[in-house]
């Protein structure tokens, strides 16, 4: 009998506690991978550690703080030796029309969607190229990276940096066996999500927008990262795939604010 895909392999997910990162962590450690679960508070994460067995370790941290970030990447090697796989999936957006921009509301915005992101892929790199295993990481962007999106300028701003940020690194990584990529995720039924998904009417219009006439789920985001963190994908480098479902036009079916 074959080996998992990703047997013996250590992979690091934040913001793993729900949504696109718990799935992410279940499919990763159905693949045979050791998971170190990244969230704010270990509380969150219990179930799914418990869930996941002995293949799981959950970690606190606050990605705000690069000391934060740096220590989950040597929490992580010093419990197994190595890191093989790295999930930026830890992401969080603020609405607000560009004339109310104010820089310290959306600092966070910009902490967490890039800047820990950057911290957390050079401290992976280091450790793959120390263990010279090569590795992939795996950043979480969005459609809005590419679109004009009411009210979320900040977060498609930081989301396009990273899906930038990706193809440089892969360029300068690949030598040293490191591939680097991103995924962009279209409608997901995230938490994200939730108060959008209350608005009367959204939930059809914006599905009439994509091809395959349904909101795609975590589960659908998480089986192509697992394939980008496996050796199936091993001649993938600095590219974003978008998972959107075939959506088109979507921007412009979004509700508009008096």
């Amino acid at each position: 009998m074959s080996q998992p895909a990703l047997a013996d392999r250590v992979a690091i997910v934040t913001g793993a506690s729900r949504g696109i990162g718990e799935q992410c962590a279940r499919v990763l450690a159905e693949a045979g991978a050791h998971i170190v679960l990244a969230a704010r508070s270990v509380a969150d994460l219990d179930k799914l550690a418990g869930d996941l067995g002995g293949n799981a370790t959950a970690v606190a941290c606050d990605l705000t703080s690069p000391d934060s970030a740096r220590a989950l990447v040597a929490a992580a090697r010093d419990q197994f030796g190595r890191v093989d796989v790295l999930v930026n999936n830890a992401g969080i957006s603020h609405t607000r029309p560009v004339q109310e921009f104010d820089l310290e509301a959306f600092q966070d915005v910009v902490d967490i969607n890039l800047k820990a992101v950057l911290v957390l892929t050079a401290s992976t790199a280091e450790v793959m190229m120390a263990t010279a295993t090569g590795g992939s990481i795996i950043n979480i962007s969005t459609v809005a990276a590419g679109t004009g999106t009411p009210y979320m300028s900040v977060y498609g701003a930081t989301k396009a940096a990273v899906e930038s940020f990706t193809r440089s690194a892969a360029c300068e990584l690949g030598p040293l066996g490191i591939r680097v990529n991103a995924v962009a995720p279209g409608l997901i039924e995230t938490d994200m999500w939730a108060r959008g998904r209350t608005i009367p009417g959204l939930v059809d219009r914006l599905e009439a927008a994509v091809a395959l006439r349904r909101w795609g789920t975590p589960g659908d985001i998480a089986d192509v990262v697992g394939f980008l963190a496996s050796d199936a994908s091993r001649y993938v480098t600095g590219q974003t795939i978008v998972v959107d479902g075939g959506m088109a036009n979507m921007m412009e079916l979004l509700p508009r604010r008096d």
